[in-house]
């Protein structure tokens, strides 16, 4: 006898929990109940020759609720059901409805495979072709089940169901209290069912909640403004720290870029000083090559013009016998690539050779 008492007192306190649980779940948007509620019932119906049954499936256990002539039964009966087998069913509840094969048209067929990523527009553009149906008039899921590339073909199992054998089934279990969240065509086995296979109309499924809805934005919002609270004396000491530490590099910024500018000019003057070695060190000087030339020369020959430049050195003028001063300067460790730049002339007044010549410095890279 001092049992019942307890027990009727774990009853109530039961009830109250269930009651704020559902009151709770009213304010919170309802995919971040989802996210937060991992235990999750689905209410399955199995539609097999105007039979259903109806079956609870949760985390802990699998129940059947019932059974009954669902296309058959008078509103009387259903209401009966109702109260009966339905009246206690959890909160968050996840409805299916499966088909048996007697009451869908399942056919398979062949597609492009360029179509494999657009198979349920195609299938939509194509079931007037594809099925003894109108558009309007049918609903269909579909699973691919094999792709064959080289015949450039995907294998598809069609399952199409009437327009108005779905209208009837729907009516019938709104009478019942019951929403169905998906229409499938077969009860899977132990593997979870492909979304392609929900026959249910997008405009008919139950419309999914946003998760940064308004609730959502104003819980973020005031805890956007806690965690501002929480760092903002941070801050106000961060930025006296900041302002301190400014004023001191100000302080030394003065000799500092005094300092700066004396290391650049010394920098720049180094830099010049290189460039004057290296040049004096890598390019021959213009007396040296005039030396050089004389040197070489016959005394049958004169030169009108030299230049000297970064390309080398080009010589003009005259000489009784041109065409040996090639050999005469290429004998000179100072020249390279020594040749005519245009072909040798006479000038009648002298009776002498022109000659142009072009060669370059050896060691000085071009």
């Amino acid at each position: 006898m001092e049992l019942k008492p307890q027990q009727q007192g774990m009853d109530k306190l039961r009830q109250f929990l269930n009651w704020w649980q559902g009151e709770l779940r009213q304010v919170v948007p309802g995919a971040v109940g989802q996210f937060f509620t991992r235990q999750s019932a689905t209410l399955t119906m199995l539609l097999e020759q105007n039979i259903a049954r109806f079956q609870l499936h949760t985390e802990k256990s699998e129940r059947l609720l019932g059974a009954l002539d669902l296309l058959g039964c008078s509103d009387q009966a259903l209401h009966a059901f109702r109260q009966e087998s339905l009246s206690d069913l959890p909160g968050g509840l996840t409805t299916e409805i499966y088909l048996s094969s007697e009451q869908l048209l399942v056919s398979d067929q062949f597609l492009p495979l360029a179509t494999e990523a657009n198979l349920g527009s195609v299938l939509n553009f194509e079931i007037d072709r594809l099925t003894p149906f109108h558009r309007d008039q049918v609903v269909f899921g579909y699973l691919p089940c094999g792709r064959f590339p080289e015949r450039e073909k995907i294998k598809v199992e069609l399952f199409s169901l009437p327009r108005k054998t779905l209208d009837l089934v729907l009516s019938r279990t709104e009478k019942l209290g019951l929403s169905p969240d998906a229409v499938y065509p077969v009860k899977p086995q132990k593997t979870a069912v492909a979304p392609t296979l929900n026959m249910l109309p997008i405009s008919l499924r139950p419309a999914v909640e946003p998760l940064w809805n308004n609730r959502a934005k104003q819980l973020g919002m005031a805890s956007l403004i806690l965690v501002l609270a929480l760092v903002l004396f941070p801050l106000y000491q961060l930025n006296r720290q900041i302002d301190s530490l400014g004023q001191q590099v100000a302080d030394i910024r003065g000799p500092a870029t005094v300092v700066g500018n004396k290391q650049s000019l010394l920098a720049s003057r180094l830099a010049a000083q290189d460039t004057l070695v290296h040049r004096k060190n890598h390019m021959p000087s213009q007396l040296a090559i005039v030396q050089e030339v004389t040197r070489i020369m016959p005394d049958n020959t004169w030169v009108s013009r030299l230049r000297v430049d970064s390309n080398g050195v080009n010589l003009q003028g005259e000489s009784r016998k041109a065409s040996d001063l090639i050999e005469l300067l290429e004998k000179s460790e100072r020249f390279q690539n020594v040749q005519f730049v245009s072909p040798i002339t006479v000038n009648p007044s002298t009776n002498m050779e022109r000659y142009e010549i072009k060669m370059e410095l050896a060691g000085v890279a071009q």
